[in-house]
């Protein structure tokens, strides 16, 4: 039995030398697949659930609008892409030891997944420069912020996003299946010259800004506390100074919580570019296939970083998710719309159990029992006290709520 193992396992090398001789990983799968495979289904799941929260708590709040959200939004829906629609295929790809897709498909999937990278690293951008307009040019924020233009700078994003990586379409370099990371995406050993362009404006001049800005943006900060700590210590002075004291931490929060997600991507992103930039060709298949993956990864922990260090997004979730729970709850715990309708309130009979009724009144000679709403007994009480309507049209006409009390249930003798 141990020599037939080992002879088709020899066979699948053999033919995988001959059909896949750039695939170190064709005909592999033991203890570091099954890894590889948990691993993946994590990072989607958690990346999966952790953006549609993301998502979901900031326009649950109605807070799309404030502090740069609408960047956050667009920065968890590419993050979305990547977790929800490109990670399970490299689940799949792992399974199948190779490309588990057609070349079309697989090519479509790496054009997505290059430009969702290149869109995620923009909106980090676009959301540093948003914090520094909206504490250092306080002043024109408003204007230069609008929503008209930030729906615009969104549109730019995407835009920006799909034409880097459209010179893959006409030629130059390529879409692939990348055997050594085990995913579909662009050639990264075609054309030295495209890599340096793509690295260049969709990691390095971003990482610049996002850095000058944030730079600048604590330095502000920075003054402006020293300035309220100068402040004397009024009765007046007193309530401005502190309110200021709490815009000024809240502030701090997002900008350490922004800086760190900056810090995640590079951290996740770096070593990938610089293997892409100077060792494409000559790295270990390994090294660059770990590499690949941390890139891949870093879109499943923007979320847990706004958690954990906003207080303000901290609750967005919380709140969220028990209106979440409350409204599945009540749906399951809605009770049954099975008694007989009284005329004026809307209650639906099944057919069942009306046949069932009929039959035990005939068989008994008991009315069935009618479920009277609570709002219905508070009105014939609040009538009982008043007595009958003075000025009701016809001499012996009894309110509505008083008549309809004596439908309850009664026994008949037959």
């Amino acid at each position: 039995m141990e020599q037939n193992i080992s002879l088709n396992e020899s066979l699948n090398l053999t033919e995988c030398e001959k059909l896949q001789p750039d695939n170190p990983w064709c005909g592999k799968f033991g203890g570091q697949q099954i890894f590889e495979v948990v691993y993946l289904t994590i990072v989607t799941v958690v990346g999966t659930f952790g953006n549609i929260l993301v998502i979901c708590s900031i326009v649950f709040e109605n807070r799309v609008h404030k502090n740069g959200n609408a960047f956050i939004i667009n920065l968890a829906a590419a993050d979305l892409i990547v977790t929800g629609i490109y990670m399970p295929t490299v689940i799949a790809n792992v399974f199948e030891t190779g490309n588990a897709l057609p070349m079309i498909a697989c090519k479509v999937l790496g054009y997505i997944v290059t430009s969702t990278c290149v869109c995620s690293v923009c909106n980090l951008t676009f959301i540093a420069v948003n914090r520094y307009w909206s504490i250092v040019k306080r002043e024109t924020y408003a204007k230069v912020f609008s929503k008209k233009m930030v729906a615009l700078m969104i549109l730019f994003i995407w835009f920006w996003s799909n034409l880097v990586v459209t010179p893959t379409l006409y030629g130059w370099s390529d879409l692939v299946y990348d055997a050594k990371m085990m995913e579909c995406a662009w050639d990264d050993t075609a054309s030295l010259a495209y890599n340096i362009i793509l690295i260049g404006c969709s990691i390095l001049v971003p990482i610049c800004v996002i850095v000058v800005c944030y730079w600048k943006l604590f330095r502000n900060v920075k003054q402006r506390g020293q300035w309220l700590r100068k402040l004397t210590v009024s009765s007046v002075q007193f309530d401005n100074r502190d309110k200021k004291k709490r815009s000024l931490q809240r502030e701090v929060n997002l900008l350490k919580t922004l800086a760190t997600t900056v810090a995640l991507f590079v951290l996740c992103w770096g070593p990938y570019g610089v293997c892409v930039l100077g060792f494409a060709r000559t790295v270990p298949y390994q090294a660059k296939k770990i590499f690949g993956w941390m890139g891949l990864s870093n879109s499943a922990v923007n979320f847990v970083v706004y958690g954990a260090m906003n207080k303000v997004y901290r609750s967005g979730y919380k709140r969220f998710l028990i209106y979440l729970f409350c409204c599945l709850s009540c749906r399951k715990h809605r009770p049954r719309s099975d008694s007989v309708s009284i005329p004026g309130f809307q209650k639906t009979t099944k057919r069942k159990s009306a046949q069932h009724e009929s039959n035990s009144f005939a068989s008994t000679g008991t009315l069935p029992s009618v479920r009277i709403p609570m709002d219905f007994t508070r009105r014939k009480k609040r009538n009982k006290k008043r007595g009958p309507r003075k000025d009701s049209s016809t001499p012996n006409s009894t309110p509505y709520s008083i008549r309809a009390s004596f439908v309850i249930k009664e026994n008949v003798n037959l």
